[in-house]
């Protein structure tokens, strides 16, 4: 009996890095988001709030 190998999470982190890579420079030239927002927002996390 062997358990089936899951690369969901595999998938999961390549496409969240592909979707930073692609709001990051927007979010930087486009200022019109909330002080608070932290999603992918380089040097901030939920912590900093």
């Amino acid at each position: 009996n062997y358990r089936p190998i899951s690369n969901l999470s595999t998938i999961s982190k390549i496409i969240e890095r592909a979707a930073l890579k692609r709001l990051q420079p927007y979010i930087s030239q486009h200022p019109n988001f909330a002080l608070f927002q932290s999603a992918y927002r380089e040097g901030h996390s939920t912590v900093n709030k």
